[in-house]
This record gives structure tokens, C-alpha cells and sequence, in this order.
């Protein structure tokens, strides 16, 4: 596949930005990940990697380098069906376990025993889950919770 032919052609407003990252979706349950330095690409890719061999991430796939781009390194994802604060905002009326909803967590408190045990368990595999805020975890299209940003992440043996 042709990564930069769609980078390219994507509109810019396709593409969701956060802090480290832009993303875009390339079909159902791919995407991309862009980001401006290699160091950050590298970093993000070897700990979510790391995690989705644990259960606790999206699997990635193939690395790719696109020149001529602000964001031209780039890794393809898992995508997530939804995020935490996607599902709370749409939802926020709503109560967990309100019978007629077909999602397993509706809002944030319903995640936090989640939330937690995602955090224990990367710190066991040598991430900092620091920065595992509602907008980081993903709902994957089983059900389960997963990290989905790890740009602001660090290993815990860097110094």
C-alpha cells in the first residue's frame, strides 16, 4: 500500500491531532500515526508494541517514512471503535449498566478499576502509565480497554 499517496491525499481536516500525533483511519481497523521526528515514531511504536503483546494496546504494524512532510514518520495501527471520552460525551446521560446499551463501560468512573489496572500493568512491563488519561484509552471492537497514545509515555529505566 501506497502510504504516502494516501497521507497526501487525505484532507487535513481527516486527520484527528493531539500533542505528539496526527492520525488518520485507512479502513475499518487500520490506521495511520504520523508524527514529525523519528525519535517520537520509534519511541511510540516499540512501548505500544510492547503493551499489545500484553493485551493492553492496539497491535501496529509496518513503520514507513514519507520525505517532504511535516508529520513523515509514520507507523499503521489497530484502530479503536471509540475512545473513553467519546463514549461519556455521546452518552453522559446515561448510567453504567443502564440495560438497552450494548457497550460494557458508559462513563468515566465505570473505567477507573480499568483504567488502574492498565496503569499497574504497564508500569510492570517497564512503561510509565503517568499519562493514562480518559482521551489515552481506546475501546478495541471486543470490548476491551486499551491505551491508545504513548507519545508522552516514557520507559521506566530512561534516565
Amino acid at each position: 500500500m501506497d502510504y504516502a499517496e494516501i497521507v497526501r491525499s487525505t484532507p487535513h481536516n481527516n486527520f484527528e491531532a493531539g500533542i505528539a500525533c496526527k492520525f488518520v483511519r485507512i479502513s475499518h481497523n487500520k490506521g495511520i500515526k504520523l508524527y514529525r521526528d523519528e525519535h517520537t515514531c520509534d519511541k511510540t511504536y516499540n512501548m505500544q508494541m510492547s503493551a499489545s503483546l500484553e493485551g493492553l494496546a492496539p497491535k501496529v504494524f509496518e513503520k514507513f517514512y514519507i520525505p517532504d512532510t511535516t508529520h513523515g514518520y509514520g507507523y499503521i495501527t489497530e484502530t479503536v471503535d471509540d475512545t473513553v471520552c467519546s463514549v461519556y460525551h455521546q452518552h453522559q446521560t446515561m448510567m453504567c449498566g443502564l440495560h438497552g446499551y450494548s457497550r460494557p463501560h458508559v462513563n468515566y468512573p465505570c473505567y477507573t478499576p480499568e483504567r488502574i489496572r492498565i496503569r499497574d500493568e504497564l508500569n510492570r512491563i517497564g512503561i510509565s502509565g503517568d499519562d493514562l488519561h480518559y482521551q489515552n484509552l481506546g475501546i478495541l471492537s471486543n470490548g476491551e480497554l486499551v491505551c491508545i497514545d504513548f507519545s508522552e509515555m516514557s520507559w521506566l529505566n530512561e534516565n
